[in-house]
């Protein structure tokens, strides 16, 4: 397998009591790389069905992210593009800080529910048929997982407009690999 993307080996050895329901004899391998679920389900995890939760847990933690990252990201482009072509770079500064207060306050609850109820909402989303009960378990311990970095990622989605308003498109793929 070829990967395109910078991959950097943080830890390897045993799990003993992990968040996707390893025995002890499973081998883990936590590898910083792109926010790929297919990807980091083959290299994550020998457990069969690990894929399986990564993917789901990401399709429930994708809702928040698209609902307040990616809307607010949109709306607060054009305003940036016109406070930096007027070269107002405190109302640019202004415009940034107030959309990521908003983000930030928007982003609570959903965090707060995917933290304290993820199994209750995996359970009655996806808990049918042959996804059982621990399936549901399994991705709402990666739910959990994914909600901790809901907040910086939402803040990414905030940040990468004023690199595009800049007209620096560089940066954030640099900052993305």
């Amino acid at each position: 397998m070829r990967l395109n993307q910078p991959a950097i080996i943080v830890a390897t050895g045993i799990a003993k009591k992990s968040i996707i329901g390893y025995n002890e004899k499973d081998r883990m391998i936590l590898i910083n790389i792109d926010h790929d679920a297919n990807i980091m389900g083959r290299l994550v995890s020998f457990t069969p069905g690990a894929m399986s939760y990564l993917y789901y847990a990401d399709r429930v933690y994708q809702l928040p992210l698209g609902l307040i990252g990616v809307s607010l990201g949109v709306v607060l482009l054009p305003s940036l593009v016109k406070n930096f072509q007027a070269s107002d770079l405190t109302q640019a500064q202004k415009t940034l800080s107030r959309a990521i207060e908003f983000a930030a306050f928007s982003t609570l609850p959903a965090v707060a529910a995917l933290v304290v109820i993820p199994q209750d909402i995996v359970g009655v989303i996806f808990e049918i048929g042959a996804f059982t009960k621990i399936d549901s378990n399994n991705t709402a311990n990666v739910l959990l997982i994914y909600a901790i970095g809901l907040p910086a990622f939402i803040t990414i989605k905030l940040i990468s407009p004023a690199y595009y308003a800049l007209q620096d498109t560089k940066r954030p793929m640099i900052f993305a690999s």
